[in-house]
C-alpha cells in the first residue's frame, strides 16, 4: 500500500448496508509498511453546500483509475474526512493519483486543516518513551494508560 493509491473502504453505514467509497491513502509509505492501517482521505463525486478548502478537486484523468469496470468521474478529495482505516477494510488499489501536485495540493490541506502549529522546539527524546504534563502530545488518557500498564506488571 502506498501514498497516492486510491483503494475502496469497505464499511456498513448506520441502516447496516455494505458499502464502500473510494479513499485516497495519504499517509507516508513507511508507515503503510509497518501498520494494519492507512491514513485516507474520502472522494466523492461532487459536494453538497459550500466549497470549502479542505475539498480538493481532482480530475477523474489525474486518478489513474486501473481496473476497466470502474466508471470513474471527477471528483474532490474532502480533507476533513481524513481517518485510519484498517487495511483488511480496502479492497484494491483501484487506482493511483498521477499527479504529484495534486498529493501536495491535498497535503497542504490537511495541514491548513489541523492548523499545522507543530512546535519544532519540543524535545522529542523527553516524549518518547512516558510522555509527561509537559510533552506535547500528553493526555489524561495516556497518563491512565501508562499507569494501568505499570500496575499489571
Amino acid at each position: 500500500m502506498k501514498r497516492g493509491e486510491i483503494y475502496y473502504n469497505k464499511y456498513v453505514d448506520s441502516t447496516g448496508r455494505p458499502r464502500k467509497i473510494p479513499v485516497v491513502v495519504v499517509s507516508e509509505d513507511g508507515y503503510n509498511a509497518r501498520s494494519d492501517f492507512a491514513t485516507c482521505v474520502r472522494m466523492v463525486k461532487e459536494v453538497n453546500g459550500v466549497p470549502r478548502p479542505t475539498h480538493v478537486p481532482v480530475p477523474k484523468d489525474a486518478m489513474g483509475i486501473t481496473d476497466p469496470v470502474i466508471e470513474m468521474s471527477d471528483g474532490v478529495a474532502l480533507v476533513e474526512t481524513i481517518s485510519s482505516v484498517r487495511k483488511t477494510n480496502m479492497v484494491g488499489p483501484i487506482g493511483e493519483m498521477k499527479d504529484a501536485g495534486l498529493m501536495r495540493e491535498i497535503t497542504e490541506a490537511i495541514r491548513g486543516h489541523v492548523g499545522d502549529t507543530w512546535d519544532d522546539d519540543a524535545d522529542a527524546d523527553t516524549c518518547a518513551e512516558r510522555p509527561t504534563k509537559d510533552c506535547p502530545w500528553y493526555s489524561p488518557q495516556v497518563a491512565k494508560e501508562q499507569k494501568k500498564g505499570a500496575e499489571g506488571k
